[in-house]
């Protein structure tokens, strides 16, 4: 287990603005048991992004439809929830200096909740606290403007990429960093979105550089 979780280690002494938002996802059968935690720190997110709620819960049901570990198939029998943190580059750069040592800014970190092994060890129905993903509003809003694409689409796969974290993927070698990329390349074409692949291939490679610039904590 990781020893931090954003929704209650910080509900205390942080300035809160905006709102918190408990959403459970009503659509497919087996995603049911699914709650989704968004937490709104930083006013600019939702300045900027009108239909913000709606974007990160789409990008979450669709990394989870696309997913086939073991901890994104456990929703189907086990009440889940899921935790995104909508934060500014301050807050996000302390959390990767302290939890990461990397004491430099990034654009999202996951902090997973639990392990395909713990998960083993859990009581039959007993509910799944996935993790948080926290996001840096500046600094995505900077790769956007440099990537020259609109802020909701990079905040989508920002999002998406996060989650897929939480779900036991990771880019720390070669190969799973190819499979998480074609994974987030599926999720966001399902979504009828445009793809780093596409921009890849037409000579954007900031496009990727940018998602691998996020971070992941584990214990």
């Amino acid at each position: 287990m990781v020893e931090w979780r954003a929704s209650a280690a910080l509900a205390s002494g942080t300035k809160r603005i905006g709102f918190c938002v408990m959403m459970t996802v009503p659509m497919r059968p087996d995603l049911i048991n699914l709650t989704i935690d968004i937490e709104v720190v930083s006013s600019k997110w939702s300045n900027a992004l009108p239909d913000l709620e709606a974007t990160c819960r789409q990008a979450i049901i669709a990394s989870f439809m696309a997913s086939d570990t073991v901890l994104s198939t456990a929703v189907c029998d086990r009440p889940t929830e899921v935790s995104v943190r909508l934060s500014d580059d301050d807050e996000v750069f302390i959390l990767n200096k302290k939890f990461r040592s990397k004491p430099n800014p990034t654009n999202v970190l996951s902090f997973p909740g639990i392990s395909e092994l713990e998960l083993e060890g859990l009581p039959v129905g007993a509910p799944i606290l996935l993790g948080d993903v926290i996001m840096a509003f500046g600094m995505i809003q900077n790769e956007a403007r440099q990537a020259k694409k609109p802020l909701i689409d990079h905040f989508r796969h920002i999002c998406i990429h996060g989650i897929l974290h939480l779900l036991g993927y990771s880019h720390t070698e070669d190969y799973n960093a190819r499979v998480m990329e074609e994974l987030e390349s599926a999720v966001l074409a399902e979504l009828k979105k445009p793809t780093p692949c596409a921009a890849i291939q037409a000579g954007d490679k900031s496009s990727q550089d940018q998602i691998d610039a996020g971070g992941t904590s584990y214990e």
